[in-house]
């Protein structure tokens, strides 16, 4: 599946977490962040929201978004891992 996703897409959204983790760790540390690779908005997901309830307020604003998706500052999980969709 990485090989049909754009990496440079990939490369923005990361690049797009990097630049909102200092100002975001302090009151969301463990917080889902769902951030659109294309144009760099985002959402946190609550910690009683489904996944999809935040991702669709992601979607309000950006219909056709690639959405990468984290925890904030936390891997203490072993499902904590990063995923990105291509929309």
């Amino acid at each position: 599946m990485w090989d049909e996703i754009d990496q440079d897409l990939i490369r923005r959204g990361w690049e797009r977490y990097d630049e909102l983790l200092p100002k975001l760790i302090e009151d969301y540390r463990g917080d889902a962040i769902l951030i659109d690779c294309k144009s760099g908005q985002y959402v946190i997901q609550g910690r009683s929201e489904p996944r999809y309830a935040a991702e669709a307020r992601l979607l309000e604003s950006s219909p056709d978004a690639a959405v990468l998706m984290d925890y904030i500052a936390d891997d203490t999980f072993a499902y904590a891992m990063p995923t990105t969709t291509a929309g």
